[in-house]
């Protein structure tokens, strides 16, 4: 039953012709993304107020958010 639920659900969910530059977009996306999560929260990191902890979770969560919402809107382009 598993192979039979996993070969018809990553079949039609995912693209599966990924070539090595569509790879390495990827992965430099990936470093750009958190490089910029950092800096964002190098430059909040005075501003925001609690532990080292709590503001860390604080930008990052922001991040996250702005992240999370770019994905939508990026994969929203590729629904057949």
């Amino acid at each position: 039953m598993f192979p039979l639920l996993c070969s018809s659900f990553w079949s039609e969910a995912f693209d599966q012709d990924f070539s090595s530059t569509d790879f390495m977009i990827s992965l430099g996306y990936n470093y750009v993304m958190w490089f910029v999560a950092a800096v964002v929260f190098h430059l909040l990191n005075p501003v925001l107020r609690g532990s080292l902890w709590a503001r860390s979770l604080k930008s990052y969560l922001l991040m996250a958010a702005f992240f999370c919402a770019l994905a939508a809107v990026y994969m929203n382009h590729y629904v057949a």
